[in-house]
């Protein structure tokens, strides 16, 4: 008589399914940028608990540091880092629950995902920074971007005839009129206030990172992503 085939102990983490494993270059895109997101989420929130115990400490962090030595000494490093393992961890064992299936349809989003992460993590620091060089020039007293003042009534009204100033080149040392029209856009929804501007031009450098990628991956270029596969080459 056959005997019946014994029963795996059910563990965190299930079996591949055919040939799929979890870190493999199907599943593994997915996985990753989970656990990443995860972690990401536990430092998030360890911030928000320091916003209330040393908000000092923690506003000193996100401005940056001169060294990586002065960064791994800082007493608010432990605290985030502990929250990003524990949210990595959570993340690691959601991923071990989700079937393989959804992990392999996701894997394009999660290679977006694992192309933005990395560069808004690098520029935090940026966000809370203010204007230099020649931000005065461009920004804070461009009086193209300025709002204009009605010298019989006193009210401030948006100044549209800047657009008209921005594309004739009329006031501007140089003509970048997609760019400056841009900044009209920005100045007339926060003003003269530096957060705003970083964080759309951090978003603009992370969808630039994806739109290199995709199309060097449409191209066939091997290592697109680095050690990601190369999509279909182009018709001929």
């Amino acid at each position: 008589m056959a005997k019946a085939p014994k029963k795996k102990r059910a563990g965190l983490i299930p079996p591949a399914t055919g040939d799929q494993p979890l870190f493999g270059p199907e599943c593994g895109w997915a996985a990753t940028a989970i656990i990443a997101l995860s972690a990401i989420v536990g430092i998030w929130l360890t911030c928000l608990t320091l916003a209330d115990a040393d908000a000092g400490g923690l506003a000193r962090f996100m401005c940056g540091f001169t060294t990586l030595r002065e960064m791994l000494h800082s007493p608010i490093f432990p605290r985030l880092l502990e929250g990003g393992v524990r949210g990595g961890v959570a993340g690691f064992l959601l991923v071990g629950i989700l079937p393989r299936e959804t992990l392999a349809r996701d894997k394009f989003e999660a290679q977006i995902v694992l192309i933005v992460l990395p560069v808004v993590l690098v520029f935090i620091p940026a966000m809370t920074a203010g204007f230099v060089w020649d931000d005065a020039q461009e920004i804070t007293a461009n009086p193209s971007l300025q709002p204009v003042r009605d010298m019989i009534t006193g009210v401030v009204h948006t100044n549209w005839h800047g657009l008209w100033e921005i594309w004739s080149g009329e006031k501007s040392a140089d003509y970048f009129p997609l760019k400056t029209t841009m900044l009209w856009i920005e100045f007339q929804l926060w003003g003269p206030t530096g957060p705003g501007y970083h964080i759309v031009n951090i978003l603009l450098h992370a969808l630039d990172s994806v739109l290199v990628w995709i199309v060097l991956r449409r191209l066939g270029i091997p290592g697109a992503w680095l050690a990601g596969r190369p999509g279909p080459p182009l018709p001929r």
